[in-house]
């Protein structure tokens, strides 16, 4: 299969990295977008200035210009997502807000509006654009983290990204949305949920389409 990872060039241990090691280990064909340069010297990774919607689609463009076909799309990509602490909500709080808001939706919610469009391109019925979110994105009756207002709205708008590209989507390509708690400090309970998380991604059907898929148990 051709995948396209969005943020897939961290280190081994995270998700993106860890995802795209296993499938190029068994076989598929891995096409990478960072928002940094890891110094790859690799065409089939690449790295965009996510603070520039252009060179965002130029990269992407140029990374999938030699694909036929996408199978699998995914974006995994953030950053500092404003407002993220209790100081931001107070009388106080002083910076440019409407700057810092923008760069959150822009991450979250313009540029993988835009890289979906561009993919679809080259989808089909079989496809899969995966939006990896969060639970705190769909819970509301909590008293934990609730100053992360920027990451649970931008991944809130991916939600509703997703569901709409379930309905209305041309190429009638599956458009589903994972939310996984990786316990990077558990190396023993990341590598369950990663692996639940891998096999499901690639597995999936259009019984997906338009739905979230939680993996937080291990059991």
């Amino acid at each position: 299969m051709n995948i396209c990872v969005i943020g897939g060039g961290g280190p081994k241990g995270k998700f993106g990295r860890d995802f795209c090691d296993r499938a190029r280990d068994e076989g598929h064909n891995v096409y990478v977008l960072s928002h940094k340069d890891y110094n790859q010297n690799d065409p089939r990774h690449l790295w965009a200035d996510f603070n520039s919607h252009n060179d965002v689609v130029t990269r992407f463009a140029q990374l999938i210009e030699s694909i036929n076909h996408i199978d699998i799309f995914i974006y995994n990509t953030t950053r500092g997502s404003f407002p993220h602490v209790g100081r931001c909500f107070q009388s106080t709080t002083r910076g440019d807000l409407a700057k810092d808001w923008h760069n959150t939706i822009d991450i979250h919610a313009v540029i993988p509006h835009m890289l979906c469009v561009a993919a679809l391109n080259k989808m089909s019925a079989t496809s899969k654009l995966v939006f990896m979110v969060t639970g705190l994105a769909m819970y509301f009756d909590r008293d934990e983290w609730t100053d992360h207002v920027g990451y649970a709205s931008g991944k809130a708008a991916q939600i509703f990204l997703m569901l709409a590209f379930s309905t209305f989507n041309d190429r009638k390509a599956i458009s589903t949305a994972v939310s996984p708690h990786f316990d990077y400090t558990n190396p023993a309970h990341y590598e369950i949920i990663f692996n639940k998380v891998y096999n499901h991604i690639v597995d999936m059907n259009q019984n997906q389409n338009g739905k979230i898929k939680s993996f937080y148990n291990i059991s």
